[in-house]
């Protein structure tokens, strides 16, 4: 692992505590979604089923840890659109954006659209989203999430970001451009572990 990451080693502050961190596993978060839902409720049916969430304290009361073991994705909640699994890190980026209501607003690289249904979330479906994605075969994940969801304030659009032609002001952008994702390695690592135990060491 050490060699995977050596290259970082010149401008991260502290590297053996970034290859620590490696070594931890990912918590689980998932999102409420107010659109459909209310924290209290969600967190009353996940109790029926022996399920506890987590508050996690930033800036907004809908962000929760879930038991590792949980599978939020093969749960009735989130084909009702009330739960989003959704790592805090992605979460973060729309917080910060804070999008007014009635905003106008260009998410530029939308797909999967876990960012751009909490920037719906944070506007009350008010407003305007652009959800731009370049590439086809990522719309209907896209379209899905958004449905799903309960979505009512955005319209898809396919442009090349750099060469976006609405010649518009947007009030904000959201610009979460593709990466090495190496930010996933974590994620890859438990799954490499979980159908081969013991083949994967830190």
């Amino acid at each position: 692992m050490t060699q995977l990451f050596e290259e970082y080693r010149e401008f991260i502050p502290d590297f053996d505590s970034f290859l620590e961190s490696l070594r931890r596993p990912l918590p689980n978060h998932l999102r409420v979604n107010h659109l459909k839902t209310s924290p209290v409720s969600v967190i009353e049916m996940l109790q029926e089923k022996g399920i506890s969430l987590t508050p996690v304290h930033i800036s907004e009361d809908t962000l929760y840890e879930a038991p590792r073991a949980l599978l939020p994705g093969k749960l009735p909640e989130y084909f009702l659109g009330y739960i989003h699994p959704q790592a805090l890190t992605s979460c973060v980026a729309s917080l910060v954006l804070a999008p007014r209501l009635n905003s106008l607003v260009l998410d530029l690289c939308a797909a999967p659209g876990g960012k751009t249904s909490h920037l719906a979330q944070l506007m009350d479906n008010t407003g305007i989203i652009v959800a731009n994605e370049l590439h086809p075969r990522r719309h209907a994940p896209l379209s899905h999430t958004l449905s799903r969801l309960g979505v009512l304030n955005a319209v898809q659009t396919a442009y090349q970001a750099q060469e976006f032609p609405l010649r518009h002001s947007f009030d904000f952008i959201m610009a979460d451009v593709p990466c090495s994702g190496e930010g996933r390695w974590r994620l890859s690592r438990d799954r490499m572990r979980l159908r081969s135990p013991g083949t994967v060491r830190g």
